[in-house]
């Protein structure tokens, strides 16, 4: 009896041990597997020969409880489990946010500093311009009075030398007046035509030309062609060329020359009309009337 009942006990701690090995490895499986494996305790348990069939049922009882606890624990851990991920999940999020929030602050903490270094230089710019412009306010008051004298100077100029294209030189100069008070024209503007207006005049003091026109001639008005040498000598000669003469510029009169001054003065002609190449001509002084 002592002999069986010794292996009744090993054969219950063997079947005990194996228990609870599967216990310990599908604990963690769901609930169908733990309503498997409950026959299958009943069943081991009631292979044991030293245990009645109502010790059989507590026990199972007892495992079935134990179970039961360690499952409702296992799905706690699990909703824990998740809370932890979702949880996780939210603090990657936030940290995302975080990184991006961080690096879109230093951008415009860069592009902050970059708006003020160019609002610093237009500041500067704008002082610049405001100091700019109380010297032009102060330039347009001296510089207005300048070109109403430089205009007036080139007037007296043209009606104090020699009488040549008078009319287009005079019509010049009333162009010049009536731009000085024309609305909407810059100052600028007006220097550069008063300007444009001494160049043309100096530049006749390094050219020859002739040309066509009406001059009085003893009480009359005859047509002659005209000799302009430089802005030194104006000399005149008939269609005909039986009268020539010159501007005296002391007398401001046309004085008549000799006819030996004929020749010169039609060599002159074809010279200023690039009909001939040049040559020196042998030409009375206007001042004077003498040779020269």
């Amino acid at each position: 009896m002592r002999d069986r009942a010794t292996l009744n006990m090993k054969r219950f701690n063997f079947t005990l041990q194996a228990l609870k090995t599967l216990t310990g490895r599908y604990l963690s499986n769901s609930f169908g597997i733990q309503r498997l494996y409950k026959p299958l305790m009943a069943t081991l348990l009631l292979c044991l020969p030293a245990l009645s069939l109502g010790n059989t049922q507590a026990l199972v009882k007892q495992l079935d409880k134990g179970l039961e606890v360690a499952y409702s624990a296992n799905l706690a851990g699990e909703s824990s489990q998740l809370k932890i991920d979702k949880i996780q999940i939210k603090t990657d999020e936030l940290l995302q946010d975080y990184r991006r929030t961080n690096e879109n602050l230093n951008h415009l903490l860069v592009n902050n500093k970059y708006l003020e270094q160019m609002l610093g230089q237009q500041t500067q710019q704008t002082q610049s311009l405001n100091e700019q412009l109380e010297t032009v306010k102060v330039t347009e008051k001296a510089i207005i009075p300048l070109i109403l004298n430089m205009i007036q100077s080139l007037e007296d100029s043209i009606e104090s030398s020699l009488p040549f294209l008078l009319d287009e030189r005079r019509k010049r100069i009333e162009s010049l007046r009536a731009l000085m008070i024309k609305p909407g024209t810059l100052i600028p503007e007006k220097y550069r035509r008063v300007l444009e207006a001494y160049e043309i005049e100096r530049e006749f003091g390094y050219t020859l030309e002739t040309y066509q026109t009406e001059i009085q001639l003893d009480a009359s008005i005859k047509l002659v062609t005209i000799l302009r040498v430089g802005r030194i000598g104006l000399y005149y000669q008939t269609q005909n060329g039986n009268a020539l003469g010159f501007w005296n510029t002391a007398k401001g009169a046309w004085q008549s020359l000799s006819s030996d001054y004929r020749e010169t003065i039609q060599q002159g002609v074809l010279i200023a009309s690039e009909q001939t190449t040049p040559t020196l001509l042998r030409l009375p002084l206007p001042m004077t009337g003498d040779k020269q």
